[in-house]
């Protein structure tokens, strides 16, 4: 099966998933997400986001769950007392052992997609491409006002 074909599936897979969950708007924005994501990755031979940067994922805080009133919406269970959690920049939260895959694969929050840093050769030229944009228009705005 082709690439873009798995993301669809998978997509369909999580829409299904989606229209038959009982869980909160927290978590059906997730599943949105997600499923936004995966059609985005099935389309012309887009490759998806790069990985999070190892040492970025190895350096993430693990904290103790205090509210467990909160769930992590990837596996959708409330966090237990003292569980070890992992807070993203973005902060949110999810079980380790739930994010770690996901930073393995995607350099983004599931959640809210915030972008995160990654190793990838041309995700890197792509940071420094959008530096070298913005040093050159803060020079020309100081220029030109």
């Amino acid at each position: 099966m082709a690439a873009p074909d798995r993301y669809l599936n998978l997509a369909r897979m999580f829409g299904e998933f989606r229209d038959n969950d009982e869980g909160g708007s927290e978590h059906q924005q997730f599943l949105d997400n997600i499923i936004t994501q995966l059609m985005e990755e099935a389309s012309a031979n887009a490759t998806g986001p790069p990985p999070a940067s190892r040492e970025f994922i190895r350096r993430l805080p693990v904290l103790k769950a205090s509210d467990t009133n909160q769930s992590c919406t990837i596996c959708n269970d409330e966090f237990a007392e003292d569980c070890e959690l992992t807070r993203l920049p973005c902060k949110h939260y999810f079980h380790r052992e739930c994010i770690k895959p996901w930073l393995e694969l995607h350099n983004t929050c599931p959640m809210c997609r915030h972008e995160l840093p990654s190793d990838d050769p041309s995700w890197l030229e792509k940071k420094r491409e959008e530096d070298r944009k913005s040093a050159s228009e803060l020079k020309d705005m100081m220029m030109y006002g």
